[in-house]
């Protein structure tokens, strides 16, 4: 049992080394990302103690320094989760970054800090202490190059993946790097400027100074670290020269002040937005720099779409992440939904109420508003009492709440009729779709007929008959033992509060109210505002601007999502005809899941000395040469649009009536489907009760697809397009199932070895004990 232990271990470890990024979730124990709260407001600094990838360690040069890694958001710019309509006019939740110009607007801030300060000596504006030296950026290590420090500017150059080697003036000498062998050869070095003339595989490059890099044509970066010339006829020349995968420069031209300086380039490439301050004083003939600060300024509106990360937005501002940084939005945390809706009647001059109770009953199609001259609660002809002293007729409706509050139960009844020598009232209980006869006992007050209590599930509410023409019936709405002036609420299952008022004017004005105390961290409560108004012809309408919630509107039709993660619906039909009014409310918040990546350190290998391994056509940037991100030039070739599959290729084109949709493609999807779900897919339960899911909201056997449908999910190797359409969660490449790599194949199958090794020596064992 030992040994088998022994070697499950060994098989987790070894399959470990396959994590290709670390991320982390922004969120606490106690402190979740809302839907419109900036990163900032959960984290205004992350550390190594949340990304393990900011290293920590110490440098030395002159005299050790400790050094620490921060990301840093600030208060006002920093991406938050919202509703918006994107640069496709697709309307959804999206992790949102904001354009904006200067500095002090950056999305991020990366720090690299030393706490002691990194000390350098000066010697012809070089950093001298510093040359050589190995910083962290990230997790990834990078060697300083070239440092150099004139009057009050700073210059770091900055190089990942690098392998180095010394050569003599005429020497020949080879370097391997990514399994390629390089023969270079020095064949001249200026004595003045120290120019050196490199010549690569029989190929001479440019003059190059100490600092300066040039692109082979298989991109990879070469340059010049050191020249040592000598006036010596018996001494040759002497000259350091790299070669590596990332190369970024800094250069603040005045380390005194507190400006940033767009003056930032990675792969020779400046970085637009891109702004550095290097934070530094003199002592003595010594340079000590205590902070080197980046910040990046998004120069486009980026929506970030669930399942997809800023850097696929960024376009040629993409290396500006510091090649190994990037935001990650898995969309909204998945919670069921119950819907309160409002839909108008046949002849537009009645709105009818839907929602369910706290107890699980449903109420449908019962009159709630309407005009008949003016707006009245209820149906033309029949009332809908939500007020004690309002009397209520036969055929009137009537509301009870037990708690105006989130803790709530609500009834909506029906006065059915009086038989007055049985003694009883006829009630109709909506939510068991049932009659209930209630006994009431004479009374001998002037003007009432009689006194009863109204049990509806677990409600018990005083009544009395009043003795005039048609019994009219006075109901304890509240439940507080008192018929009073009061208005009640109508509250919906989940703890939503409609709130209601007395009616009066050409306009009524509804609350969908959310407590404060049901938000993870809100100190007020959220109001939903909606107003519906009287139209000519005796119509009735619900006007077309909320408040209290953020809305988009395309084609007539309004969507809205709140901080709470209520969404809303409100669908304008074409013409005159009435609108329809949808909530859908969550059970509990609904919450922003966004994280930050940082790809793992890419290996760095030495078979032998002064080489490494390394692949500018797998970093993820669009490099000098390339075409694309890592591909064209040196790299493998792009593909063009007119290439890929045409209902694949995010384009509208060869026939098609939308992006990837239409024509001889799938149809494309509607803004709005009627019927009870009009964004998402209708469900019915075993108990034959109907649902909602949301796009992409999925179970263990289903999913709300993007045609708004009921899917069963599908097993690895089948096509998708998201993560949740797979059985394992995983959609890598277009099919389900992650996507084995050389090395983690390579890695399984040693893992398997093992444990068919320990295996077979198991059963050896056994059988020699036998």
């Amino acid at each position: 049992m030992r040994r088998i232990l022994v070697f499950s271990f060994l098989i987790a470890s070894m399959l470990a080394f396959t994590v290709e990024a670390s991320s982390f979730k922004v969120e606490t124990s106690i402190d979740k990302l809302e839907i419109n709260e900036q990163l900032s407001g959960v984290f205004s600094s992350l550390t190594k103690s949340q990304l393990p990838e900011l290293q920590e360690g110490t440098i030395t040069a002159e005299g050790s320094t400790k050094f620490n890694q921060y990301i840093r958001f600030t208060d006002t710019i920093s991406p938050k989760v919202a509703f918006e309509k994107n640069d496709d006019n697709i309307i959804s939740d999206y992790l949102f970054v904001q354009r904006n110009t200067g500095a002090n607007n950056a999305f991020f801030e990366y720090e690299l800090e030393f706490e002691q300060g990194l000390q350098s000596s000066i010697s012809s504006g070089t950093l001298t202490d510093l040359e050589g030296k190995q910083l962290y950026i990230f997790n990834e290590p990078y060697t300083v190059t070239l440092a150099t420090s004139t009057g009050n500017e700073v210059e770091l150059h900055l190089v990942s993946g690098l392998a180095s080697t010394l050569i003599e003036k005429e020497e020949t000498k080879q370097i391997t790097v990514n399994g390629k062998t390089y023969t270079l050869k020095i064949t001249s070095v200026e004595t003045t400027t120290k120019k050196t003339r490199l010549n690569v595989d029989g190929v001479d490059l440019p003059d190059l100074l100490k600092g300066e890099v040039y692109q082979l044509p298989d991109k990879t970066y070469i340059g010049i670290t050191k020249v040592l010339t000598s006036t010596d006829a018996g001494t040759k020349d002497i000259v350091e020269v790299f070669i590596g995968a990332r190369i970024i420069k800094f250069k603040d031209s005045n380390y005194q002040d507190s400006n940033f300086e767009e003056k930032v380039e990675i792969n020779t490439v400046k970085i637009k937005g891109g702004y550095v301050r290097i934070t530094a004083s003199m002592i003595d003939n010594s340079l000590k720099i205590s902070k080197i600060k980046y910040r990046l300024v998004s120069f486009d509106d980026i929506y970030v779409k669930k399942g997809e990360k800023i850097s696929q937005y960024m376009g040629e501002q993409k290396a500006g992440l510091l090649g190994n940084m990037d935001m990650r939005y898995e969309g909204l945390t998945s919670t069921a939904t119950n819907s309160i809706s409002f839909t108008p009647g046949s002849n537009d001059q009645e709105y009818e109420i839907a929602f369910k109770n706290r107890e699980g009953n449903t109420f449908s199609n019962i009159p709630f508003i309407s005009n008949n001259g003016a707006l009245k609660m209820g149906s033309t002809s029949n009332d809908l009492v939500i007020q004690e002293n309002v009397l209520i007729d036969q055929n009137d409706y009537f509301v009870i709440t037990d708690r105006n509050d989130k803790t709530g139960t609500s009834y909506i009844l029906k006065y059915n009729s009086i038989d007055t020598s049985a003694q009883n009232v006829k009630i109709y209980d909506y939510a068991t779709s049932t009659e209930k006869s209630i006994t009431y006992a004479n009374s001998t007050i002037a003007g009432i007929l009689g006194t009863g209590e109204l049990t509806i599930g677990s409600l018990k509410a005083n009544m009395t008959i009043n003795g005039s023409s048609g019994n009219p019936l006075q109901v304890d709405l509240d439940l507080d033992g008192s018929f009073e002036n009061n208005v009640v609420n109508i509250v919906t299952a989940d703890g939503g509060i409609l709130v209601l008022e007395a009616l009066s004017g050409s306009t009524y004005t509804v609350n969908l109210r959310t407590e404060a105390t049901q938000f993870e961290e809100n100190a007020t409560n959220e109001n939903i505002q909606f107003v519906f108004e009287t139209r000519s012809g005796d119509a009735v309408g619900i006007q077309s601007t909320f408040s209290g919630i953020t809305t988009q509107t395309k084609e007539g039709n309004t969507l809205g999502l709140s901080n709470y993660g209520v969404s809303m619906t409100y669908a304008d039909p074409s013409g005159t005809d009435a609108e329809t009014l949808t909530f859908l409310y969550p059970q509990t918040q609904k919450f922003a899941q966004v994280y930050i990546d940082v790809l793992a350190s890419a290996a760095l290998q030495t078979p032998e000395s002064n080489s490494t391994v390394f692949s500018l056509c797998a970093n993820g940037i669009q490099d000098v040469g390339e075409t694309g991100v890592d591909c064209g030039g040196t790299c493998v070739a792009c593909q063009s649009a007119s290439s890929l599959p045409s209902c694949s290729d995010g384009l509208q084109n060869q026939g098609e009536t939308g992006t990837d949709c239409g024509g001889p493609c799938q149809a494309c999807i509607p803004l709005k489907q009627e019927g009870p779900c009009p964004t998402g897919c209708l469900v019915y339960g075993s108990d034959g009760l109907e649902t909602c899911m949301d796009l992409g909201e999925n179970t263990e056997t289903i999913y709300c697809g993007k045609d708004l449908q009921i899917k069963l999910k599908k097993s690895n190797g089948l096509v998708c397009e998201e993560a949740y359409e797979c059985k394992i969660g995983i959609c890598e490449k277009g099919e389900c199932g992650k996507n084995i790599t050389i090395p983690a194949l390579l890695l399984n199958i040693i893992a398997l070895l093992a444990f068919f090794g320990s295996l077979i020596y198991m059963i050896k064992t056994l059988l020699t004990k036998v």
